[in-house]
C-alpha cells in the first residue's frame, strides 16, 4: 500500500497544478518548462526517499525491540537491500510524476500508474494457462513491482543475466522511469499549457 500512496503523490505533485490552473501562474513566474519540470522532479524525490527510507527504518528498528531475539535483527546487507526498495519505490513515484505531467488528468494518470503496477502479474498469470506463452508469463510475473518490492525487502531473489533479482528489478525501474521521464520533457516543452 505504501508504493500507491508514493505513486499518487507523484502523480499529484503536477497534476494538481493543472486542475486547479495554477500551473498558468507557474510558468509566467519560470517560464522555462524544462526547469519547472526539473524541480519537481528534484524535490519529489528528496521528500519521498527521505519519507520513505525513515518509514522503512522506524518499522525495521521497531520489529527489532518488538522481537527480542538475534535472529530478528537485521544485517547491513539486509538494510541496504531496504534502501534499495525505498529507491525503488521512490522511483515508482518519479514514473507517476512523468506520468501525471503527460495526461496532466489526476483521474487517468492515477489509473495508468494503477494498472502498470497491478495488471503485470494478472496477464503473467493468464499467459502460463498455455503452454507456449508460460515462459513469457513466468517472465512477467518475475518483472513487475509486487515482486519487485517484495524482493527488495527480502524475499528471495533470482539470478536474470548476471544481475541478482534486485539488481535487475532496480535496473528496469530505472530504465522505465527515465524513459517516462525524457519523454514528459518532450511533451511538455511542446505544447501549452
Amino acid at each position: 500500500m505504501g508504493q500507491v500512496a508514493v505513486i499518487v503523490l507523484g502523480v499529484l505533485t503536477v497534476t494538481s497544478e493543472y486542475a486547479t490552473g495554477l500551473i498558468r501562474t507557474t510558468l509566467t513566474a519560470a517560464p522555462d518548462r524544462a526547469r519547472v519540470l526539473t524541480a519537481k522532479y528534484l524535490v519529489f524525490s528528496a521528500v519521498a526517499f527521505t519519507v520513505v527510507s525513515a518509514s522503512v527504518a522506524v518499522v525495521g528498528i521497531a520489529s527489532m525491540i518488538a522481537v527480542d531475539s538475534p535472529e530478528a535483527h537485521q544485517t547491513a546487507g539486509e538494510w541496504l537491500a531496504a534502501l534499495a526498495g525505498c529507491l525503488y519505490i521512490t522511483l515508482l513515484g518519479v514514473l507517476g510524476l512523468a506520468i501525471g505531467a503527460v495526461v496532466r488528468h489526476s483521474a487517468g494518470a492515477i489509473a495508468v500508474m494503477l494498472g502498470l503496477v497491478t495488471l503485470p502479474p494478472v496477464v503473467g498469470g493468464m499467459l502460463t494457462m498455455w503452454e507456449s506463452l508460460t515462459p513469457l508469463g513466468n517472465l512477467i510475473i518475475r518483472y513487475n513491482a509486487p515482486v519487485a518490492v517484495m524482493q527488495m525487502f527480502g524475499l528471495p531473489t533470482s539470478e536474470v543475466g548476471g544481475l541478482p533479482g534486485n539488481w535487475a528489478q532496480l535496473a528496469l525501474i530505472v530504465a522505465v522511469a527515465g524513459t517516462a521521464v525524457a519523454g514528459s520533457y518532450a511533451v511538455v516543452g511542446r505544447r501549452d499549457v
